[in-house]
Parts: C-alpha cells; sequence; structure tokens
C-alpha cells in the first residue's frame, strides 16, 4: 500500500507542472512499455481498476511531454521575438 495516498494523488495531479524534467529516455522506456505487444493494456482494467486508471494517466503524461517538446520551442521564439518587437517600439 502507499504510505501517504494524498500526497501520491497530488504528486500525480502537480506531474504536469514538471513535464520540463521527464527525458526523453524515461519517456522512449514507457513507450516501449505500452506498446509491447504483450501487455493487454484492456485486461488490466478486468484486473485492478486503479491500476487500469494509472496507465491511462501515464498514457497522458506521455501526450503531454510529446505536445510540450513540439510548443515549448515555439513559446520560446514568440518570446524572443516579442522582446525584439517592445524594443523595436522603445526605439521609435
Amino acid at each position: 500500500m502507499i504510505a501517504n495516498p494524498s500526497s501520491f494523488i497530488t504528486t500525480l495531479k502537480d506531474f504536469g507542472k514538471r513535464i520540463h524534467k521527464v527525458t526523453k529516455r524515461q519517456i522512449d522506456s514507457v513507450t516501449d512499455r505500452l506498446n509491447n505487444k504483450d501487455f493487454e493494456f484492456d485486461r488490466m482494467q478486468e484486473i485492478s481498476s486503479a491500476a487500469y486508471n494509472l496507465l491511462l494517466w501515464l498514457k497522458a503524461m506521455v501526450k503531454l511531454y510529446t505536445v510540450y517538446k513540439e510548443v515549448e520551442p515555439l513559446k520560446k521564439k514568440v518570446e524572443e521575438m516579442q522582446k525584439a518587437a517592445d524594443r523595436m517600439k522603445a526605439e521609435l
């Protein structure tokens, strides 16, 4: 059993805020396991609804990581462009 369930739930809820700390290696490892042809994802629901829901969460975090890796460089570029635009406006 989990020593502190409420702490565990909080960690899961806040995980998205720390997605920038996840490594590609970690995602690849999880993805390899989730995509393993011998892994019966749907069977997990019959065995344990808690484990099944953790798997759903895990798949969502993999998607979040993928989106983050695509969007973060674009956000940084927008920030740089905004700073450049602000400097140009100040010069006018």
